[in-house]
């Protein structure tokens, strides 16, 4: 991976609902798809077959709750100031983002280093 990208795969199996405190914390612009499993975090709610684009600097945190099965979500994180710097390179259209589960694809286009 290049410096100022980080990519995550969760695949577990809860046995039981898991309830979790997630304290507010820095945050890093995120892409992420849930492939299978469901949590919920204050109003949000994710399941299979969603995924999401967010990133504020600062994640309130809250308490999350997971329902019992299989988790198998990946995450890219990437540095804000890495993502500054490819769209000031690339200009307006180095990121590109479609429509990514149930069948259609997901890319997200940035110009190589």
């Amino acid at each position: 991976m290049h410096e100022g990208i980080a990519l995550t795969i969760d695949n577990y199996q809860l046995h039981s609902d898991l309830t979790t405190q997630i304290e507010e914390h820095d945050h890093p612009i995120q892409y992420g798809f849930c492939l299978s499993g469901s949590f919920r975090c204050r109003e949000d709610e994710l399941s299979p077959g969603q995924y999401w684009f967010c990133g504020s600097g600062l994640a309130s945190g809250g308490i999350y709750k997971r329902l019992s099965g299989q988790y198998l979500q990946i995450n890219v994180h990437i540095a804000p100031e890495l993502c500054q710097s490819l769209i000031s390179t690339a200009g307006p259209n180095c990121l590109r983002v479609t429509s990514s589960i149930s069948g259609t694809t997901s890319r997200i286009s940035v110009p190589p280093w």
